[in-house]
């Protein structure tokens, strides 16, 4: 019935939007925590986890502990080594952490 299709449709555009406005909340309390020095190149979020990969120009555990307070307790972690990039002679880093109400990695 198309009654039945436009109720699914619209249902279907209020969960991405309400989807979105979570990884709104997540990169403003992601800019108010990280320090200034720290540059996040790329963000994915999928379901309750989410990727970052970044530079920094001081030690990475420093951007490990800013991130546990917008994360799951205890769940960010590293995704690879940390690396020296040669261009900007920063350090680059990749952090997986999942986001408060799922579950561990």
């Amino acid at each position: 019935d198309e009654s039945d299709t436009m109720s699914r449709r619209i249902n279907d555009d209020l969960a991405v939007f309400a989807s979105g406005t979570d990884r709104l909340k997540l990169l403003v309390q992601m800019t108010e925590t990280l320090p200034d020095d720290v540059w996040i190149s790329e963000l994915n979020v999928t379901g309750p986890a989410a990727m970052a990969s970044g530079f920094t120009g001081t030690d990475v555990s420093g951007v490990i502990a800013a991130l546990q307070t917008v994360s799951a307790p205890g769940s960010v972690q590293l995704n690879g080594p940390v690396t020296v990039d040669s261009l900007s002679g920063q350090n680059r880093f990749e952090v997986r952490m999942m986001l408060p109400g799922g579950a561990a990695p």
